[in-house]
């Protein structure tokens, strides 16, 4: 399906619930949605830290570790 097409059956759907249902419908959907993010954003954060590695741990910064 294509995402405007499935946009429109997940609203028809959904407007045919009761509104506590709806609701159910709309904290799940903003669940997944954050879920979504926070990978986004660990994956980032490790790609990072990969990339840094190096850099951090070296013989001439040791001193750094006890400050």
């Amino acid at each position: 399906m294509r995402n405007a097409l499935l946009t429109q059956k997940i609203l028809e759907t959904v407007s045919q619930l009761p509104d506590d249902q709806a609701r159910e419908v709309l904290d799940f959907a903003t669940f997944v949605s954050q879920r979504i993010r926070l990978s986004d954003w660990h994956d980032l954060q490790n790609a990072q830290l990969t990339a840094l590695t190096e850099l951090w741990d070296n013989d001439e910064d040791e001193v750094w570790n006890e400050a």
